[in-house]
């Protein structure tokens, strides 16, 4: 059900060196065409440069111009409960990517065949700092199960 799939193409082949195999002819034949329009016309060539610079200028000072006012009320105020769970969130989540870790150098550590000293010092003190995490994930989730923190957010939100 898993099988891999075997692909007999070069692996040097890319989707931009295909799209050259295919396009190229038209490619060649539009450069071509191109290159004589400017040879023959250059002057026009140059206006419809500036011209087209002159267009960017117009639409980008008039046209696409940014409004500079904005309602006091459209604005989102979280308050200081909210800003406060994201950071117990942030912390919550630095906790299990050490642990993680921790659990990786122990399992590295502990399928090794033989343990030097400082293998099993390391170890001892990485199931250390392991259990102290597991205890402050136990503490914490009892701690802030009776917690409710209220998120304050300006009702013009929506």
């Amino acid at each position: 059900m898993f099988r891999k799939i075997r692909s007999d193409r070069d692996p040097r082949d890319t989707v931009l060196k295909e799209l050259r195999k295919e396009f190229k002819p038209q490619v060649d034949i539009a450069a071509g065409i191109l290159k004589k329009h400017a040879e023959r016309n250059p002057k026009v060539l140059f206006y419809g440069m500036v011209l087209s610079i002159f267009i960017s200028l117009v639409l980008s000072f008039f046209v696409f111009r940014k409004k500079k006012a904005v309602n006091k009320g459209d604005e989102k105020v979280i308050s200081a409960p909210a800003i406060k769970s994201l950071d117990q969130i942030f912390e919550t989540g630095r906790r299990i990517s050490r642990a993680i870790a921790l659990k990786k150098e122990i399992d590295s550590l502990s399928n090794l065949k033989k343990l030097t000293s400082l293998d099993s010092s390391k170890l001892e003190s990485d199931l250390d700092r392991l259990q102290e995490l597991t205890k402050s994930f136990s503490s914490d989730g009892a701690n802030r199960a009776h917690q409710q923190l209220p998120l304050k957010i300006n009702s013009n939100e929506y």
